[in-house]
């Protein structure tokens, strides 16, 4: 899962990057162009690319089965959930298996950096939440103007500048007095300047990419694209201006004339007047110069890059449909299991997983006797926890089940049945047992195996939503499990 949360970190921050690239092939261009390629990017950090895949995925299934549209839908989800599927799983705490040995519990370095990240998203979440409050109160006690507008037009008492207010109901504010410090015509082209960032609903993409930085506060990268988008932002309101037919001079003049009177930085939740590098737009507004169009062979650039960035993990979800959804379909026979070899020289075992199952660090909020979970998503939940523990040689491996077999009855697991199995040369005892499965629907069916060497006990710890595919499975896992524990 904290793998997921990385690819999908790693892969926004490089389709950032390859917008940054287009950007240049279009500085000759439109600023509302280069405006759309930063807000795709910024828009990438709230779509992980796996997401895109399952939606190819289900398009697919339920084309393939309309008998039962619902199928497709019941694996996707399960998959959304599955270990590095989609970024904010990276997160999240996996269940705690039932019986797990537990002494106490300490703080784990991600639970840590959870910790930090919460306290980050708050801040800024209550920043965000108070400058709202503030600029709402003002618009409440704004009065109504009698300006011909396609929306309504206010005058505050306050100093900020002109803005537009509200994504759903939006107003445009303006401050008290600003029709008596400018001319008719520069007012004009404040109003304009306001009327074309409310016809581009910049504050619902302004809204967007705050999202995007309350949540990835930590990333530079997210900060610097909020730059480049209220840059181009201006720039595209300036063009649009100009383009309309406004005197340059006048509605240069006319942007100076707010900046120096209504000089309150403007807040977060507004379209206003003074946004970007004033001097550099000064500049652009005074040179001024016809755009030059898109041509063909642009228009394919944005055309492929749109596709590759949306269409391209979509397909790749359709090509690979069939092969999950046959996979989904079919029972995990033993034999037909892919394993892998996994081998621990911090915890001194190994043992072989299938191919296709997850592994991530333990949570020792569980359990801090938990070394590591492995765990699948296909065909239902399937997980296997390992635990090694000091153990007493005067404790039998029987009398060890016992006492974790009266930990699983008060909570309501039941079923218990003890036997025998050889790993190795070893004779081992198992305890199989069922409950509520982790999701709360459905019965969980566990197999635990108690492998003693010496001071040290090992519990593989295996669950399944399938009974009869999965215990052969975890049989033929269990027998390759081999202690390195150093001879005593």
């Amino acid at each position: 899962m904290i793998g997921g949360l990385i690819d999908h970190l790693w892969q926004s921050t490089l389709c950032a990057l390859a917008a940054a690239l287009l950007v240049l092939v279009f500085h000759n261009n439109g600023a509302s162009i280069r405006f759309r390629i930063w807000l795709a990017a910024s828009v990438k950090f709230l779509i992980p690319l796996p997401l895109l895949v399952l939606i190819g995925k289900q398009l697919l299934w339920q084309a393939a089965s309309p008998a039962h549209p619902a199928s497709g839908l019941s694996v996707l989800m399960n998959q959304l959930a599955e270990p590095g599927g989609v970024w904010m799983a990276g997160f999240a705490t996996p269940a705690t298996s039932p019986g797990a040995p537990t002494t106490h519990s300490h703080w784990s370095a991600w639970t840590i950096v959870l910790i930090v990240w919460a306290a980050g998203f708050a801040a800024l979440s209550c920043r965000r939440l108070h400058q709202w409050l503030k600029l709402n109160s003002v618009a409440w006690s704004s009065s109504l103007l009698a300006i011909e507008a396609p929306l309504p037009v206010r005058e505050t008492a306050s100093t900020l500048e002109p803005g537009i207010f509200g994504i759903l109901w939006p107003i445009l504010l303006l401050p008290k007095g600003i029709a008596t410090r400018l001319t008719p015509g520069q007012l004009n082209t404040i109003i304009a300047h306001e009327l074309h960032h409310w016809r581009r609903r910049d504050n619902l993409t302004a809204a967007i990419h705050m999202v995007v930085e309350t949540i990835f506060w930590f990333h530079p990268l997210v900060w610097w694209l909020g730059n480049r988008m209220i840059v181009e932002r201006e720039r595209a309101v300036d063009e649009a201006v100009i383009h309309s037919g406004s005197d340059r001079e006048v509605y240069a003049e006319s942007i100076l004339k707010v900046c120096q009177f209504y000089v309150e930085p403007p807040l977060i939740c507004t379209s206003g007047v003074s946004g970007g590098t004033l001097r550099k737009r000064i500049e652009a507004i005074m040179t001024y110069r016809t755009l030059l169009q898109l041509h063909f062979a642009k228009k394919c650039l944005l055309s492929a890059a749109a596709a590759a960035g949306v269409g391209g993990p979509i397909a790749i979800g359709l090509l690979t449909a069939p092969y999950a959804a046959a996979l989904a379909q079919q029972p995990a026979a033993a034999g037909a299991v892919e394993m892998k070899h996994y081998e621990s020289s911090e915890w001194k075992f190994s043992l072989d997983i299938p191919k296709r199952w997850n592994a991530f660090p333990p949570v020792s909020a569980n359990s801090p006797n938990e070394v590591v979970r492995f765990e699948s998503y296909e065909s239902g939940i399937h997980n296997l926890t390992v635990f090694r523990l000091p153990h007493d040689p005067k404790q039998s491996p029987a009398a060890l089940s016992a006492v974790i077999q009266d930990i699983l009855a008060k909570r309501g697991f039941a079923n218990f049945v003890t036997g025998e199995t050889t790993i190795g040369s070893q004779k081992v005892v198992t305890l199989t047992f069922d409950g509520p499965r982790p999701d709360g629907t459905g019965t969980w069916s566990c197999i635990y195996y108690y492998y003693i060497d010496g001071t040290i006990a090992y519990t593989l710890g295996f669950g399944t939503t399938d009974r009869a595919a999965m215990f052969p499975v975890y049989e033929k896992m269990a027998k390759t499990f081999v202690s390195r524990e150093p001879s005593t």
